[in-house]
């Protein structure tokens, strides 16, 4: 009787975890693109006070609807269905006028609100939730929320890329703009590509197509202080490594295209068929056995007292 009464406690136990994973799982599925009435329904049940101003429908597939608070800040969720799968787009502009009082309540209050419908839309709430929470965590350190971030992360089969990008308006307000996009492996990819092919079609840099050796043998211009030279090439990136302290090179550099938080930049060999070279690699969230993989790199070459300094911006896998 004793082991009977043992197993049903068992099996009972069973039962409830089932139960409960599944009740845990049981989120709202949204349909993308997301409908106005959708985000109207979870702006209330959220309690956020934001008043939907305009839905914009760029196709079937694809919609962006912008919001408005009472302070004039600017805010858009952009959604879009293909054959890739989802991708969710969100953006935000603080105005100019905006007190310091007030940006900081919308950086430490609000923002965070609004990321909640991330997990809410896209779905994985609990692991989305948990992501930016630690993108904003980052943020909030002194030099990042002085300077402003560039932020990547994986999680799961899903990739997050954050901007959050300072300057000053004419009355000397610190503002930011700021987007965030989700997407999958696969959209990912291609979203690399699509910058990949517009800067090779951007005329007005001239833009070297090399090899390793190639690179190596540059002519570097005798006037180092304001060059840049500008490269395409196909290999593959090894020895990827997080940086233990950002080199003078990138630290001390005024070189605006270096992204501000410049702990997050890697270092790595770039191999082609004639070579290798050290190259620094812009924060990304592709695995060393994605980064291995052939792929065509943009990178840009710069001079810190004298000697070259060559950084991979985008590496898109070779078709």
């Amino acid at each position: 009787m004793r082991k009977l009464y043992i197993l049903l406690t068992i099996l009972l136990s069973i039962v409830l975890i089932m139960f409960l994973t599944a009740c845990s799982n049981n989120e709202e599925q949204y349909e993308f693109p997301i409908s106005r009435l959708d985000l109207e329904k979870e702006l209330e049940e959220q309690g956020l006070n934001w008043s939907i101003k305009e839905l914009s429908v760029i196709n079937e597939k694809q919609n962006i609807i912008s919001l408005t608070n009472d302070d004039n800040t600017m805010f858009s969720i952009g959604t879009i269905l293909d054959e890739d799968g989802k991708v969710l787009n969100m953006t935000w502009f603080l105005p100019s006028n905006i007190t310091e009082d007030k940006f900081n309540l919308f950086y430490n209050n609000e923002l965070p609100e609004l990321f909640k419908l991330v997990g809410i839309f896209y779905g994985n709430k609990k692991e989305m939730d948990k992501g930016l929470n630690e993108l904003l965590n980052y943020f909030h350190e002194e030099p990042n929320y002085k300077n402003g971030i560039y932020w990547t992360k994986r999680i799961g089969k899903h990739h997050f890329k954050a901007k959050i990008t300072p300057f000053k308006s004419i009355n000397n307000y610190i503002h930011r703009i700021g987007t965030l996009l989700v997407m999958n492996g696969k959209s990912y990819e291609n979203n690399m590509r699509i910058i990949y092919e517009a800067r090779k079609k951007n005329n007005s840099i001239e833009i070297n197509k090399s090899t390793v050796s190639e690179i190596i043998k540059f002519e570097h211009p005798e006037d180092k202080e304001i060059a840049m030279n500008y490269f395409l090439i196909k290999g593959s990136l090894k020895d990827v490594r997080k940086i233990k302290e950002v080199p003078e090179s990138l630290k001390n550099s005024n070189r605006s295209f270096i992204m501000p938080n410049k702990d997050k930049y890697l270092s790595a060999k770039l191999f082609d068929d004639t070579g290798s070279i050290d190259v620094f690699l812009q924060s990304t969230s592709l695995n060393n056995n994605e980064l291995k993989l052939e792929r065509e790199h943009y990178a840009i070459m710069f001079y810190y007292e004298n000697n070259p300094v060559l950084i991979i911006f985008n590496s898109a896998i070779t078709e």
